[in-house]
């Protein structure tokens, strides 16, 4: 068993130096240099997070049949271990799903819809399985256009969930609303939860980034990322409204009413 859990460890540590230098990587995008190889960097994280997904599987399945078969033989520790072996393929395997869909923004075939924005909310709502307290309301004005569907409902998506993960209270708001703006439409995202910081605002934006320590919130730190490039994608842009000493965060975005790819 020990054998095994060294073996799992290893690749555990091999993914992380993927990752590692995956990062240096992106920090070099503010090079014009970097600017040219775009696509083979897109590519260079297609490929191997798709192909590690099996490996990661193989490790959970390892650890899992290891606590079943030695249940009555581990010490308390190797029990923790193991579970903690388990967390740590579990946030893995959610950076590997979040680096997929990052890279395949501008990869994926854009299949362009007829759009209802607000029954899409509603459908968020339900698919998130709003806590109690926690209530979702919808402007009564939000728009019907042909777009990307797929990719505006990943944007709203993971901005409603965003904000339903990181409320601080037992009860609190989230409102999405839209405004025409002429060429775009203007959503906003509002929630009464806390406030994020100016210095930061940016930088929730950024890979693999998150303002809670991940000891305390299971987080990728990519769904805001994935959010701002599907939003360049659709040829708008985003940005946060909020402050740190006071309650409530509305992350507004435009989405242009004819989907191009940036």
């Amino acid at each position: 068993m020990a054998h095994t859990l060294k073996k799992a460890t290893y690749i555990l540590v091999l993914i992380g130096l993927f990752f590692s230098m995956y990062r240096t990587f992106k920090q070099a995008e503010q090079s014009d240099e970097l600017a040219r190889t775009n696509e083979e960097l897109e590519q260079f994280a297609y490929i191997p997070s798709h192909d590690l997904k099996a490996p990661l599987r193989g490790i959970d399945n390892l650890a899992s049949w290891i606590a079943e078969d030695e249940e009555n033989q581990l010490s308390d520790e190797s029990k923790k271990n193991t579970e903690r072996l388990r967390g740590r393929v579990k946030r893995l395997e959610a950076l590997l799903d979040g680096l997929l869909d990052y890279s395949r923004v501008r990869r994926s075939d854009v299949k362009i819809t007829r759009v209802n924005s607000q029954q899409l909310c509603e459908e968020i709502g339900d698919y998130l399985a709003m806590p109690d307290g926690i209530s979702l309301h919808l402007a009564e004005d939000l728009p019907t256009f042909s777009t990307a569907s797929k990719a505006l409902e990943t944007v709203l998506r993971n901005l409603v969930g965003n904000a339903v993960k990181h409320h601080d209270r037992e009860t609190g708001r989230i409102d999405v609303s839209a405004q025409d703006c002429g060429d775009t439409y203007q959503f906003t995202v509002r929630d009464d939860g806390p406030g994020i910081d100016t210095a930061h605002h940016e930088r929730v934006f950024q890979l693999f980034q998150t303002l809670v320590p991940r000891n305390k919130m299971e987080s990728s730190g990519l769904g805001l990322s994935i959010v701002k490039r599907l939003v360049i994608a659709a040829g708008g842009k985003i940005w946060i409204e909020s402050i740190a000493d006071q309650p409530g965060a509305a992350f507004h975005f435009t989405w242009n009413k004819t989907w191009f790819n940036a």
